[in-house]
């Protein structure tokens, strides 16, 4: 079980990393138009909280600035994510 779980935590670290830059630049970058925006920011917001609860501080880090970053952006529905987690 030890095993699974730090491989696991290997792979998601491992995803994370991979898909990173483009999850900071769609998510600090600005859309075309608000409705896009409105759109994908819970999305970011969610998969953020996610990694910022990982374990690799490094990452955590980037995840809660990413995740505010979103927050700022459409409070409305990243807060109303967040009373469903």
């Amino acid at each position: 079980i030890a095993i699974w779980c730090v491989t696991k935590n290997t792979q998601d670290t491992e995803r994370f990393e991979a898909f990173y830059p483009l999850l900071k630049k769609v998510a600090l970058s600005h859309a075309p138009g608000i409705e896009e925006m409105i759109q994908i920011t819970p999305h970011i917001f969610a998969s953020s909280l996610k990694f910022a609860g990982e374990g690799n501080p490094v990452l955590a880090k980037e995840a809660r600035e990413i995740a505010i970053c979103c927050l700022t952006k459409n409070v409305v529905d990243c807060c109303n994510h967040w009373d469903r987690v």
